[in-house]
């Protein structure tokens, strides 16, 4: 099987424009660079800080849609990775009874990772599951660092660094986009979430605080101080920066922000922060 990993495409900084065709989205905002400290959070997997010196860039508001991602295939026919392999990995709570025994399957060392045939960014739980009518807002999952490019470079974009995302992420106020507290409070003191994480018991007993037991809408929340939505939690997000990996023949490249199946403290899987991070070779994907 693939290597487990994510997710997906994720917001694109602009690069030279070499098309003219119109690009749907929700558009982009211009980050002022300049000297930013990255890093600071061991259990987001970055214990160390590092100073860098950016320069001026734009980042699209959200990650890539369904429905940005339909109209790119539709002008291209392109076929991603996932439908080449025929198969992606799936959360299993998210699948049927009927997919499970079609799809026996699983990781070894993390059972809640199904391998389903036909699983791709049309379908994302499968041929057995849901189409995506109503979630053409949602980000489109299942796309491999492969994938992501291809679609860059149609549009004349690439991807971020892991520094011009995590600075994106961190949106001028901390190791949050929208404070130092991974929660907020509304005006009655009730907790308010804030980005899509898992709640309940791991894995099998999701209560879905957030709102969304798997993907959310790439709007479902508030946009940091940036402008940006959506950047912690939901689904990991590539980049072009590569990631030192044990293995050193490995080709990896850095995915950042986590996911909803990572956790708001680390108590199970990656703690969700705008330095979380993880690595994976470029034709990885799952939902």
């Amino acid at each position: 099987m693939k290597s487990l990993s994510l997710f997906l495409l994720l917001p694109l900084v602009v690069g030279k424009k070499t098309r003219k065709t119109k690009r749907p989205g929700f558009g982009m905002v211009k980050l002022h660079g300049g000297p930013v400290t990255l890093g600071g959070d061991e259990k987001s997997g970055s214990p160390g800080t590092k100073n860098v010196h950016l320069q001026s860039y734009q980042i699209d508001t959200t990650s890539v849609t369904n429905q940005m991602w339909r109209v790119f295939v539709k002008d291209t026919k392109y076929v991603s990775e996932a439908e080449k392999y025929q198969w992606s990995f799936v959360f299993d709570p998210l699948v049927s009874e009927k997919t499970r025994e079609a799809n026996p399957e699983v990781v070894d060392s993390a059972k809640h990772w199904r391998a389903v045939q036909g699983a791709y960014w049309r379908r994302p739980e499968g041929r057995q599951g849901p189409t995506l009518k109503d979630r053409w807002d949602y980000p489109a999952v299942h796309i491999s660092k492969t994938d992501a490019e291809t679609y860059c470079e149609y549009y004349g974009l690439r991807l971020p660094t892991e520094a011009e995302w995590e600075f994106a992420a961190r949106g001028g106020l901390g190791l949050y986009p929208w404070g130092k507290k991974a929660m907020s409070e509304d005006q009655e003191g009730r907790t308010r979430w804030m980005m899509n994480v898992f709640q309940g018991g791991f894995p099998d007993q999701g209560v879905a605080e957030d709102g969304y037991l798997g993907v959310a809408p790439v709007r479902a929340y508030e946009p940091s101080a940036y402008g940006v939505y959506g950047m912690l939690g939901n689904v990991w997000e590539w980049t072009q920066s590569s990631f030192k990996s044990q293995d050193p023949k490995a080709k990896h490249f850095v995915l950042k922000g986590g996911s909803f199946v990572d956790s708001v403290d680390g108590a199970f899987n990656h703690k969700v922060t705008a330095t979380t991070r993880m690595g994976n070779d470029a034709d990885s994907g799952s939902i």
